[in-house]
């Protein structure tokens, strides 16, 4: 267990965007270009935090499987980045996540974007766990506890009791908020203490499943990207306060540079709402490429 209090990133954004390439039909750069994003985001952050450290794609993947395959309960995975919905002990996926209104305050636990309440979706898995009462829940990562010490909430209102949470990476103060609630966790990678732990994802903006979900006032939802002018990089990634236009400037440039690649290679201008995760507060029916652009 680590004694340091690191900023730990996950790589992902290369492996999603090529998965959603394969999904699209629209071209993305090859790894190489993605590795180099990494390198170049790494290099950012190690001028602002004394230790960092990033966990690969294949790293975390591996290991959260290995162990969703040793569970001997049915698994629930509210993580479509790493989890293989093809393991023999994966029973559903429960999509959820942490939403924000247009100003961006937190509105708690909400369903994903495209995807049937939470009632409705746990009413889906429970058909399919032949009157199984317990079960373990697999995420990529596990910080304060909240929002799994919510879900366990929900799965309880409807007659599930969880077990356990499997993770790729942990947090001491998650783990011991779950214990307090008789929920074991077990994972991959645990830190006593780390400054934070943020998905690559969440600093390029319009990939798959990056930022916070924004829920607007007509029921539509977006994404906000962790930096500025869509995000709170302070709030949501402990960026220093006076780094945080510098490092939103880099992020900002970063995904407007990707995109631009994305659609060279394409050769196919891609509107805003076509994007893995549309931003909130770009216009509908323009290039990403020229809506960030304006942005910048």
């Amino acid at each position: 267990m680590s004694k340091e209090r690191p900023y730990i990133i996950s790589q992902d954004v290369g492996a999603l965007m090529k998965r959603w390439s394969r999904e699209s039909g629209y071209q993305v750069p090859n790894q190489k270009y993605f590795d180099s994003m990494s390198r170049d985001l790494m290099s950012v952050l190690s001028g602002y935090f004394e230790s960092t450290k990033m966990l690969s794609y294949e790293q975390l993947g591996r290991e959260i499987n290995r162990l969703i395959k040793k569970s001997s309960l049915p698994v629930i995975s509210l993580d479509r980045a790493y989890v293989k919905s093809d393991s023999k002990n994966v029973v559903g996926f429960l999509d959820v996540n942490r939403a924000v209104d247009e100003n961006l305050n937190n509105i708690g636990v909400k369903t994903r974007p495209g995807f049937p309440s939470v009632k409705r979706q746990i009413t889906t898995i429970i058909g399919s766990l032949s009157n199984k009462k317990e079960v373990v829940i697999a995420d990529d990562v596990l910080f304060g506890g909240d929002t799994l010490a919510r879900v366990a909430e929900m799965l309880l209102q409807q007659g599930l009791v969880l077990k356990k949470v499997i993770t790729g990476i942990a947090i001491q103060e998650g783990i011991d908020k779950l214990a307090s609630q008789g929920i074991e966790v077990e994972s991959a990678y645990i830190y006593d203490e780390v400054l934070d732990e943020i998905c690559e994802r969440d600093f390029v903006g319009g990939s798959p499943m990056s930022g916070r979900t924004v829920i607007t006032k007509s029921g539509k939802a977006y994404g906000a990207p962790y930096f500025y002018p869509f995000g709170k990089p302070e709030q949501w990634a402990s960026i220093p306060s006076d780094k945080a236009e510098e490092f939103s400037l880099f992020c900002l440039t970063q995904t407007l540079i990707m995109w631009e690649k994305i659609e060279r290679e394409s050769r196919s201008s891609i509107p805003t709402q076509a994007i893995p995760k549309p931003i909130f507060g770009l216009k509908k029916d323009r290039s990403i490429s020229k809506s960030l652009r304006n942005i910048k």
